[in-house]
């Protein structure tokens, strides 16, 4: 039986438009991808990680004084608390609007890492995440 190999070149044709431009979902964003993905993996300026990669042992939240994670940010930090809700208000809408049900909202749910979602879905997720984390100016 023969290995079918498939042709990159025409994988990479996919991905680019023209020279210079690729076909990502939200590229548009592309600033905001960085921070985000900050996000998922946890390597962020955060204090919680933060603390683990360089010497210091404060990880308490600036605001608050109690330990600052990816959740304590997004969804309990006082300082942030209008950016919040407005990120967990347009969050349930985006989702009543695309019928998509869940639970809490999470990170993953906050980047659109969601089965069976619209790219058009995932990409005002996206949206939304970058202009919380542009509202908080934090990352």
């Amino acid at each position: 039986m023969e290995c079918a190999i498939p042709d990159v070149r025409n994988l990479v044709k996919e991905l680019i438009l023209k020279a210079g431009e690729r076909k990502c979902v939200g590229e548009q964003h592309r600033p905001s991808y960085s921070k985000i993905s900050q996000l998922i993996s946890g390597h962020t300026k955060i204090k919680d990680h933060w603390a683990k990669v360089t010497s210091s042992e404060d990880n308490d939240c600036n605001h608050c004084r109690v330990p600052e994670t990816i959740k304590q940010y997004l969804f309990e930090c006082a300082e942030y608390a209008d950016a919040s809700e407005k990120l967990e208000n347009r969050v349930e809408e985006i989702l009543y609007r695309h019928n998509i049900s869940c639970g809490d909202i999470s990170v993953g749910i906050l980047t659109g890492e969601i089965d069976n979602i619209s790219t058009t879905a995932k990409e005002e997720l996206i949206e939304n995440i970058g202009e919380y984390i542009g509202a908080t100016k934090r990352l």
